[in-house]
Order: structure tokens, then sequence, then C-alpha cells
């Protein structure tokens, strides 16, 4: 089972507002057998796993027993849920939320709207399902709904009018389901844009604790190399500006690396995803577009930043005879090239995360529909 590619889709909403239906009509097949399988009593978070091929599965992670009555224990539970799924790898994410309401019951309750607008603000895309969406005289509910979830946050593209099952109506009417693709589309798409939005979040994280890594072991080095009988060297600080340099060298060709690995990863994998999803979907398949050329292009400035920094320091801290014992000078000098070390380590953070915003922008300013680049 190790080459099986796998998505992972959250699925909120109440009881009864046709979660199971909708991953059925949604896939094509029982995902589980509607209204079995699940616990009378408990609530929580449970795992079904669709296999779309033998190489594709798609695991589903269901909310059951989500009331009003339990709404902290509730935000709690899908909360630690997504945090436990916010890794470093991409194929353990939460690639789709979709967030379920039925139009027959006509309401949202003030604990839903408060979940999904958390999700949102977490930066998490979600899709919303309007299920029931055929019954008789919903249509001022559903109008209703959709302007409480677009004053919610929530993007009018991404509410999606479902309905999961043909019946007949009292009416007499026959219906026919209907949303499938308008939902998968959507789903595709946003997949997109919780992928590049998360991938950035993730490497802006690692940039940072590789830089925080650097200052301190410059710092430690500092400490080894200035005593109180070479604290007036202009040797000692040669070597300390060529040490931290070189550090901070090979911190930057590791930021590099895990970039460009990362990215090819998630590119990889959603392009992978999207492929199987568009297939589902009918809809003609369409990679992202990103300038594969990217390269973080300054690591010099940042080099040079440091040396202008360091070099200042040997004319700066001239001993005065006489004002100072050696001890007392060494550690002067030792705390001051640390203050440095932190001021330009705090500014090479600043400027990479000024970087990832770019890149950010670069990959939601690109949606997964735009044409292949030639």
């Amino acid at each position: 089972m190790e080459n099986v590619l796998t998505t992972n889709v959250l699925i909120i909403g109440k009881s009864g507002v046709g979660k199971s239906s909708l991953l059925n009509y949604i896939f094509g097949k029982q995902v589980e057998k509607t209204g079995s399988g699940r616990p009378v009593t408990e609530e929580g978070i449970y795992e079904h796993v669709y296999e779309f091929s033998s190489d594709f599965h798609v695991k589903i992670y269901d909310t059951w027993g989500l009331e009003a009555n339990k709404a902290a224990r509730w935000k709690k539970i899908i909360f630690d849920e997504v945090s436990r799924h916010d890794c470093m790898e991409v194929g353990e994410w939460f690639h789709t939320i979709v967030y379920c309401f039925s139009a027959k019951a006509a309401r949202i309750e003030a604990f839903e709207l408060a979940i999904l607008k958390e999700l949102l603000k977490s930066r998490n895309r979600v899709v919303v399902a309007l299920t029931h969406c055929d019954v008789n005289n919903v249509e001022h509910a559903i109008r209703e709904m959709t302007s409480m979830l677009i004053a919610a946050g929530v993007s009018e593209k991404d509410i999606i009018r479902v309905c999961s099952v043909g019946k007949k109506l009292l009416s007499g009417k026959m219906t026919e389901p209907s949303g499938r693709s308008e939902l998968l589309a959507v789903i595709k798409d946003n997949m997109w844009e919780n992928i590049a939005i998360k991938l950035v979040a993730h490497l802006s994280t690692m940039s940072v604790e590789i830089i925080e890594s650097w200052k301190e072991e410059c710092k430690a080095y500092v400490d080894f190399k200035i005593r109180i009988f070479n604290y007036h060297s202009n040797k000692v600080f040669g070597e300390i500006s060529r040490h931290c340099n070189q550090k901070l060298d090979d911190a930057m060709k590791e930021i590099r690396r895990q970039y460009e690995l990362k990215m090819m990863e998630a590119f990889t994998f959603y392009n992978t995803i999207s492929e199987k999803m568009a297939q589902l979907s009918g809809e003609e398949f369409r990679e992202p577009y990103f300038d594969s050329q990217f390269r973080m292009h300054f690591r010099m400035e940042f080099g040079d930043k440091l040396k202008e920094n360091l070099k200042g320091i040997v004319a700066f801290l001239i001993p005065i005879a006489g004002v100072l014992t050696p001890v007392v000078f060494a550690e002067s000098k030792r705390k001051e090239v640390k203050i440095r070390i932190e001021l330009v380590g705090n500014q090479i953070i600043s400027e990479l995360n000024e970087k990832t915003k770019q890149i950010e922008w670069q990959l939601l300013g690109n949606p997964a529909k735009a044409p292949l680049s030639t």
C-alpha cells in the first residue's frame, strides 16, 4: 500500500444534513453504508476510506454527533483534529474541508457559524454544500442561508447547491441528483489553495527555525572564540565573521533546498490528486502555474549585512586602558557581537517573511484553473 495516493477530506455537519448520501453521490459508490456502521451515542470524528482505484484513496473524516448543546466540545474536537494534521508532510494535511447545511432545515445555528468563521480565520478554504435543495419551498431559505454564509466570510463561489438522491416529492415531481460536478470542481480548486497556504506557512516556520538555529550557533562560537587574552584581536573577529558567514551560507542553502523540495512535493501531490478529481468531475485537467525557475536570490545581500555589522565591532570596542578589566572587556565584546548577530538574524527573518508573502501571492495569484504554460 506504499504507492497508494491518499487525499484527506474533513466533512462537517450536524446529524441529518445528508453527509453520507453526499459522499456516496460525489464518489459514485458507497463510502459507507448510509445510516449505519457508526456509534449510537459517542460523538467524535470517524475515518472512512473510499478506494477510488488501487492507487488512489479518499480518506473521509466525518463529524458524528455534532449538536448545539455540545458546541464548545465540538469546536475543540474539530480544531484539535485540524492541528493534528498540520505537519510538514503534505500528504497528512486536510486538503479539503466541506461544511454541510441542510436547506430543508432552513437555518444555520450560531455555533456552526462560529466554527466556520474560526476555520476561515485560520486560513482554511471551506466548501459549503447546501443539501436537500430539491425539496419544495426552500428557495427563500437557500437565499437566507447563502447571505449568512457570505457574511461569515465564505466566498459565494464556494457555496454549492446539492441534491444527492433523486426522489419523488409529495407533489409528484421527480427530482434528479445534481451539483456533483460543480462541487467536485470547487473542491479541486480549493484543494490547491489549501495546499498553497499551508505549504507557505510551513516553509516560513521552517525558515525561521533555521535562522534561529544559526543565531544560536554563532553566539556559541562567539563565546568559544573571545577570551580575556584575545578580546582586542582583529584576527579573532575576522574568524568570527568568516565562521558566521559560512554558517549563514549553509543555512540559506538549506532553506533553498527545503523550499524547492517541499514545493516539488506539493506540486506533484496536487497534480496527481487533481487529475484524479478531474476524472470524477469530467472536467479537463489543468496544472496550476508556477515559475519553476524560482530561486531565493538574496544570500549575498544577507552576507554583506552580516559582514558590515561585524566589521564595526572592532572599531567600536577598541580597549580603553585602565577603564575596564580584561574579563569585563571580553564579556562586553561577546555581548556586543551577539547583539549584532541577533540584529542581522532578525533582519533576515523579516526579509524571509516578506519573500514568503510574495511566494504565496504568486501561488494564489495563478489559480489551479490557469491554463498550462507552453
